[in-house]
């Protein structure tokens, strides 16, 4: 039989443990509704002119500075956002993977591409405007970080299972491209369909000219499917910055713009 001092370290673990779990669960909800209310706030007012303050105002915590302690910084947050919709997105991509095997196109690359796509317009804000694909159509004209876009490279605690998979079924449509070509082309159609949906969402819709969503999202697609899967190359081998260099003393992008530097154009 267990001691009487035993039985009070039993007791004490046993309440330690308690208390972790219930302080793992208050942080995992304060997590998410700080997630929610900035997305909420970066779709509304972009990402660069919110601060970290009024995320955690929007958020209900007393203590501005807890965005930071959870997160370490705005682009950590974005990340997570992104992360955290990748998961919630898991099974519907998952219902729509086993459509395209059943249909038999889980080969075909513009349905690749609404699987990959499609799940953004889930989420939606005040009159019914895409909140998420606004969200992502920032992200994509700011950010080259791969974690982004492949939130699942140092997914350990958090797998994707079901997105890793269909990127690589995306992949494998396209062995041409070198792998750091390939995920600017992932960026790039996202930011085709972003782009589309956002700027249907800004249009003025009783405007007979104006397409509609469907209509927009078809012809989006289809752009997306010419776009991800052109040629790296010129036939020749030879590219328009080099064909351009031997008539007129052209040697790199940055000659376009008089010699200034403009990287982050040719990063995103």
């Amino acid at each position: 039989m267990r001691s009487k001092n035993e039985k009070v370290l039993v007791q004490d673990q046993c309440f330690l443990m308690t208390r972790r779990k219930t302080a793992n669960r208050a942080s995992r909800a304060t997590i998410l509704i700080i997630i929610a209310a900035a997305e909420k706030l970066f779709s509304m007012r972009g990402i660069d002119n919110v601060s970290m303050r009024e995320i955690a105002f929007a958020s209900g915590l007393k203590n501005t500075s807890a965005v930071n302690y959870h997160f370490g910084g705005k682009e950590e947050l974005v990340q997570a956002i992104s992360h955290h919709y990748t998961l919630e997105f898991e099974n519907v991509r998952a219902r729509m993977m086993d459509t395209a095997r059943t249909t038999g196109r889980i080969y075909d690359l513009q349905t690749l591409l609404e699987i990959l796509v499609l799940p953004y317009l889930s989420i939606v804000g005040p009159g019914r405007s895409h909140r998420y694909a606004k969200f992502l159509s920032q992200v994509t004209l700011r950010s080259a970080d791969a974690r982004t876009f492949y939130p699942f490279l140092d997914d350990a605690d958090k797998p994707a299972p079901i997105c890793k998979s269909l990127l690589q079924h995306l992949r494998d449509r396209m062995p041409h491209l070198p792998e750091e070509i390939f995920r600017l082309r992932v960026r790039g159609v996202i930011r085709i369909f972003v782009g589309a949906v956002v700027g249907w969402d800004n249009a003025d819709v009783d405007n007979g000219s104006i397409p509609s969503l469907e209509n927009t999202l078809i012809d989006a697609l289809s752009q997306m499917t010419a776009a991800i899967s052109a040629p790296f190359h010129y036939e020749d081998g030879r590219s328009l910055f080099m064909l351009a260099g031997d008539e007129g003393g052209f040697h790199g992008p940055h000659d376009l713009v008089g010699g200034r530097e403009r990287q982050s154009d040719f990063e995103v």
